[in-house]
């Protein structure tokens, strides 16, 4: 699971999933944010903050999911009209309409009833926490600057989901998977938790008495363990890329189109790709996707082992 990569891509989920959490379950939130800013204003270090507490005001406004709702049913709108303005110049073009057109209506319909209700809950959730976000550590800044113990704060609002203080998370299932991945990074990143401690833990599985009873979970975990191996995984994913590229230039040159064509189409969505994995891994994109893979692996070999051991 370990690379040049994973120490600050696990500081970077880490920091993510907190904040998510923290969000979902209430400790911040517009009003929380408000009230923090509200604080700040009074404090001695706000005269020289002007433009940096503009700057929070302006987050915490868009940070409210009733403002956020309100801009996406807009967008919504928006694109509903769209389509319903394509389907009547179709149907007006068409004299008599076909069974395609009625067709192309029907599936226009069964997208937008699924399209609408996704990406209201989605870009209304997310566009808020970003927002939050954003506003939240330049708050922090301040408040660090002010004497104030954040890193305890926030870890007391973290605390108090794992020991069922808010009962949203206990009730999101989202929420509580989102915890035990928060913990099994954590744990990675202090070095609790190794590829070798949890090869340790397989073998002490694998040698009980009573292991043939577990045959098929023990064989999960080692098809797990097997795929920590970042050096592998990322030998996969570039054969896979080259795997994928060869079948599309040989598709489209079977299909009477330019090789050349094909090589330039393989090239572009290689840079399009490369430049998109960049934004989200870092300076060393193959290796952060094959070591985000590599923890995943190891996130699900380590639930697997603790479901044993409890058990035990």
């Amino acid at each position: 699971m370990h690379s040049s990569v994973t120490d600050s891509l696990l500081d970077r989920n880490i920091d993510s999933t907190r904040f998510v959490l923290r969000f979902r379950n209430g400790s911040v939130s517009h009003d929380t944010l408000l009230k923090r800013y509200q604080n700040v204003l009074t404090s001695s270090h706000a005269s020289e903050q002007t433009v940096v507490l503009k700057k929070i005001h302006r987050k915490i406004t868009k940070s409210s999911l009733p403002y956020q709702r309100t801009r996406v049913v807009a967008m919504i709108v928006a694109f509903v009209a769209l389509v319903a303005a394509i389907v009547a110049r179709r149907f007006a073009d068409e004299d008599p309409v076909t069974a395609g057109t009625y067709g192309g209506m029907v599936a226009a319909v069964v997208l937008v009833a699924c399209f609408v209700p996704n990406a209201l809950r989605i870009c209304t959730e997310g566009w808020a926490m970003n927002n939050a976000q954003v506003a939240d550590r330049l708050l922090a800044n301040i408040e660090s600057a002010s004497g104030a113990d954040v890193d305890a704060i926030r870890n007391d609002a973290i605390d108090s989901s794992v020991n069922g203080e808010t009962p949203q998370i206990r009730k999101d299932a989202g929420s509580s998977s989102m915890l035990r991945s928060l913990r099994f990074n954590e744990a990675v990143r202090t070095g609790a938790v190794t590829t070798s401690g949890l090869y340790d833990r397989y073998l002490d599985q694998h040698n009980r008495d009573d292991s043939a009873d577990n045959a098929r979970t023990l064989r999960a975990i080692r098809r797990h363990l097997a795929w920590t191996d970042v050096d592998r995984l990322r030998r996969v994913v570039i054969a896979a890329f080259a795997t994928v590229s060869v079948l599309f230039v040989l598709t489209e040159v079977l299909a009477g189109q330019s090789a050349i064509f094909s090589l330039a189409a393989v090239a572009v969505s290689g840079l399009v790709l490369g430049v998109l994995m960049r934004i989200e891994f870092g300076k060393s994109p193959l290796t952060g996707f094959a070591t985000s893979l590599a923890i995943g692996q190891g996130r699900r070999a380590d639930a697997k082992l603790r479901t044993l051991e409890e058990t035990a």
